[in-house]
């Protein structure tokens, strides 16, 4: 009974996970062709590095919700 738990919970954890990476973004971003590119439109705002830091935190809860997807699943498989 208790594997049936953990894949239900494995399955919704990883959907919600995706669903966050999705509108949220990755919580790191990889440099295209090895450098940064820097992109300012108009003055630095505290609001822009309120959102931009949300969304990090976001991602990365959402990648650890997939994380914790595959461990809950399988531990589903390991119990039953």
């Amino acid at each position: 009974m208790i594997a049936e738990y953990f894949a239900f919970a494995g399955v919704w954890l990883n959907m919600l996970g995706v669903i966050g990476l999705f509108f949220f973004g990755m919580p790191f971003h990889v440099p295209a062709r090895g450098s940064y590119h820097l992109l300012l439109s108009g003055e630095a705002d505290d609001t822009n590095d309120a959102k931009e830091l949300l969304f990090a935190v976001l991602g990365w809860i959402s990648l650890v919700m997939i994380l914790l997807s595959a461990v809950c699943q399988t531990a589903a498989v390991l119990h039953a």
